[in-house]
């Protein structure tokens, strides 16, 4: 009887052993399958469905041992074509069209007067470069170099100012104007220090301007002009009324004196010794002797 059982429980694990290796087995030899019905029925089918035939290709004999191609040297490649420049250097001297264009540009932004502009590179049009330059930190060359060009016909091109630590005839030409309107500045040396910044911050107070001790576009039209206010407003002279003249006296005329000949004539009367009329002197000889005669 134990026998029996054990046969009967061998069996079953022997049974359930196959089952298991089956399970394991099952997918790779499903998937073999698969890619085997592929590769020999699939396939082939839609080459026949869509009539698609294998490309041949022939390749000749003498092709075979040819030898490669050498590669081409770099210098023989064929180079893209250069673009021209967009701006090219100038100098003080020459004479281009382009001049003009720099020189209406610099007035522009304040660095130059806005004069006829014209086509000769002259030593106004280096200066206001050199001024430009100085403003933008590059090196003052006063020529106008293409980065110099590329900059000043951008919209990066800064307006004209002078701020501390700025040197040249122009920082003179302010030291001089601020001495003029009597706002201390130590030296004229054309040196933007200390004493020059304060100096312009004291005038930019006076004259309603905002105090930042630059001298900007705003500071400078003002500076330069009649209306610029100095450090201390003049006294006014104050203006002499005009004195009264009197009025002349009337000197009265003299009368005129009867002169000597003239006779006044008197009015007759009765005389009592005589009958006739009597005429009285004036006192001169003939009226005398008239009467007497009468």
């Amino acid at each position: 009887m134990e026998n029996h059982d054990s046969n009967q429980k061998k069996y079953r694990r022997g049974k359930q052993e196959r089952k298991s290796f089956l399970r394991r087995i099952r997918i790779p030899l499903l998937t073999a399958a698969g890619a085997l019905l592929t590769a020999f029925v699939v396939i082939p089918a839609s080459f026949d469905i869509l009539d698609i035939s294998p490309v041949v290709v022939e390749i000749a004999e003498e092709m075979v041992h040819l030898p490669s191609p050498s590669p081409v040297p770099a210098a023989a490649e064929e180079q893209p074509a250069q673009e021209e420049p967009l701006y090219h250097h100038l100098r003080a001297g020459d004479t281009d069209p382009v001049v003009a264009h720099i020189q209406e540009r610099l007035a522009e932004l304040n660095y130059i007067d806005g004069d006829e502009p014209s086509e000769t590179f002259g030593e106004p049009v280096a200066a206001a470069l050199r001024r430009f330059q100085r403003v933008h930190h590059m090196t003052e060359t006063g020529e106008a170099d293409p980065l110099t060009q590329e900059i000043l016909f951008s919209d990066k091109a800064a307006y004209y100012r002078l701020q501390q630590g700025d040197e040249g005839e122009d920082v003179e030409s302010l030291q001089e104007r601020l001495y003029e309107l009597g706002y201390e500045v130590e030296k004229k040396n054309g040196y933007f220090g200390v004493a020059t910044a304060k100096a312009l911050s004291s005038f930019q107070t006076r004259n309603k301007i905002d105090a930042t001790g630059i001298m900007d576009t705003d500071t400078a039209d003002i500076l330069y002009s009649n209306n610029a206010r100095p450090k201390v407003d003049p006294t006014p002279t104050p203006t002499p009324k005009p004195k009264t003249t009197p009025k002349p006296k009337v000197t009265p005329k003299p009368e005129t004196n009867p002169g000597v000949g003239t006779t006044k004539t008197a009015p007759p009367t009765n005389n009592q010794s005589g009958g006739g009329s009597v005429a009285e002197a004036t006192g001169d000889v003939s009226g005398f002797i008239a009467t007497a005669k009468a």
